[in-house]
């Protein structure tokens, strides 16, 4: 059956597109997903903080990366996502090449203990220091990921090893 969501009152609304969207997403129909969650995003209901997830990461993926970030910052503080997005989020940054922003956002958020893919951050944050030549900043981000990490490349015990030799 067809379902015309005009009639349906605001929470009705939220959940009709989320379960859509959702069941859309789940079916691997990326783009028809994307558009459903598209229509709860900026509402505050229950599923704000999921909808804002799923578009996020939609957008990320599609490499709309300023829907993504906008998605993100979002639901960063929240307990479910509060985790996961300062990856996603300095990734962004990353990608578009805003490294001002992505030190002013990441390096705090490298410190903090309990974060998914904290290692990474830490790595993204010393290669960024390392490129503009600040080795000082880079050294402990450097050190971070190295240690933390199963396997290293190459490149990484270099940049790792320069730094120390610059300092």
């Amino acid at each position: 059956k067809e379902v015309n969501a005009d009639y349906l009152s605001e929470t009705q609304y939220a959940e009709f597109y989320f379960e859509m969207a959702y069941s859309h997403f789940t079916s691997k129909k990326f783009r028809e997903a994307k558009k459903m969650f598209a229509k709860i995003i900026n509402t505050y209901n229950q599923y704000y903080f999921d909808a804002n997830y799923y578009y996020g990461i939609l957008s990320f993926f599609d490499k709309d990366y300023e829907q993504a970030l906008s998605s993100f910052q979002r639901i960063e503080k929240n307990k479910r996502y509060d985790k996961y997005m300062p990856y996603y989020i300095t990734l962004i940054y990353y990608y578009q090449s805003q490294y001002d922003d992505l030190l002013a956002y990441a390096a705090p958020k490298a410190k903090v203990s309990g974060l998914k893919n904290q290692k990474e951050i830490n790595h993204i944050v010393g290669q960024t220091y390392f490129n503009r030549k600040q080795f000082q900043e880079a050294l402990p981000y450097l050190e971070f990921y190295v240690e933390k990490s199963k396997k290293v490349r190459k490149e990484d015990v270099f940049q790792l090893g320069f730094t120390q030799y610059q300092i």
